[in-house]
């Protein structure tokens, strides 16, 4: 089980938007290379299936240009010290470099217009991004990787051991995952030019105890350590470094961010005031201590993987004011007894209880018109309680699933 949980995990948070093509492309092999032909006849590197040191990626494979190196393409190359990119490139796809572990230099060319998600997230030593001064897009400051015409950090370097990070005056926009696993970090500065942050900004920052905002900050406000957005009255971030056990989210807040509470171990309970009405993507995903949290009434829609892997969560009271249970919400939540859906509820997402091994019975109303794939696999002591000729009915008899029509009668009249 643990086996199964741990790549659910990998393929969750490492590809969290999956785009589904009519047609998968020809994957051809050059050497030490696999790659795919774009619309324009040129190649993306897909694939490294060497283990050399020092890797000069080639111009052209099979007489076909290298422009593009795509998503994951050096994944794991944990042998390479050294990557030279050729002058034809133009793009570098998202976590191209991903736990290159002894990487550290690589040098991009002034060709390369677009960076994808922090390449070089969990690269554990202190990378050397050699940029050119007169490159058109980028631009390193004190080993830090920008976007020159966007004004966006794209990735501060995990392997940094510096405990206090000032982002420079003038940055507009933090990338998603920019300070992935940037553990050394205790604080983060942040100027008043930033006006956003991406997805997934801090993810396993484990010792961040503070992001820093000017009270002047048009847009974005901290208290306790808590990042906020002023405008939208979102939370945007929570450091789970600071160990607390439980936490109140102030009133007059109405959304929780995208992973805002993502991984925060230490926590047990939460409260949420009534002026919430939404609950980001993975929003308090692996908050494996969470026994306790009551969603208000105020809550409309309940994310995707908003609890993924809240293992001690118990029992969870969803009110009628939600429409909605994102794919995986309560995945792996392998403590989680009962639930019972109000019958707001039109629609249970795919694998919305997934591998819920305790959970012995849920009631689906006659208003869930739409349950995903996989929604209850693995839930082996399940019992669904569903309305006679409903939709879930019909469900639970095509995915062979144990159900029961309710005590009451009332049904009859439904």
């Amino acid at each position: 089980m643990k086996k199964i949980a741990l790549l659910l995990i990998c393929f969750l948070m490492t590809y969290a938007c999956i785009a589904i093509a009519e047609e998968e492309p020809v994957v051809y092999t050059c050497e030490d290379y696999m790659y795919i032909l774009l619309e324009d006849g040129t190649a993306e590197i897909t694939n490294y299936l060497a283990s050399e040191e020092k890797i000069d990626i080639p111009k052209e494979l099979d007489g076909h240009v290298v422009t593009s190196i795509g998503d994951n393409a050096f994944e794991f190359c944990s042998s390479a010290t050294e990557i030279i990119i050729p002058d034809s490139v133009t793009s570098i796809g998202n976590y191209a470099f991903n736990e290159c572990e002894s990487l550290t230099e690589i040098t991009i060319p002034d060709s390369v217009t677009f960076i994808g998600v922090n390449p070089f997230t969990y690269c554990l030593e202190p990378i050397n991004i050699k940029v050119s001064p007169e490159h058109p897009t980028l631009a390193t400051i004190d080993g830090v990787l920008f976007d020159k015409t966007e004004k966006k950090l794209i990735c501060y370097p995990c392997a940094f051991t510096e405990e206090t990070y000032e982002i420079p005056q003038g940055i507009s926009s933090i990338g998603d995952e920019a300070f992935h696993n940037c553990i050394a970090l205790t604080k983060i500065i942040v100027p008043e030019s930033v006006s956003s942050f991406g997805k997934c900004s801090f993810l396993r920052c484990d010792n961040l105890e503070k992001i820093q905002v000017s009270p002047e900050h048009p847009t974005f406000a901290t208290i306790d350590g808590v990042l906020f957005d002023k405008t939208e009255k979102k939370l945007i971030y929570y450091p789970c470094a600071l160990a607390a056990e439980s936490y109140s989210i102030p009133q007059g807040i109405s959304a929780i961010g995208d992973h805002a509470f993502f991984s925060c171990k230490s926590l047990t309970k939460i409260a949420i005031p009534d002026s919430v009405s939404f609950i980001g993507d993975y929003a308090f995903a692996s908050c494996s201590s969470l026994t306790e949290i009551t969603i208000p009434d105020s809550v409309t829609s309940i994310g995707e993987a908003a609890f993924y892997i809240c293992s001690s969560l118990a029992e969870i009271t969803i009110p009628d004011s939600v429409t909605t249970i994102g794919d995986y919400a309560f995945m792996l939540c392998a403590s989680l007894t009962e639930v019972t859906l109000p019958d707001s509820v039109t629609s249970v997402g795919n694998s919305a209880f997934f591998f819920c091994s305790a959970l012995t019975e849920i009631t689906i109303p006659n208003s869930v018109t739409f349950i995903g794939e996989e929604a209850f696999e693995f839930c082996d002591s399940l019992t669904l309680t569903v309305h006679q000729n409903s939709y879930a009915a019909q469900y639970a008899k095509e995915n062979n699933l144990d159900y029961a029509y309710p005590d009451s009668l009332d049904w009859l009249n439904s």
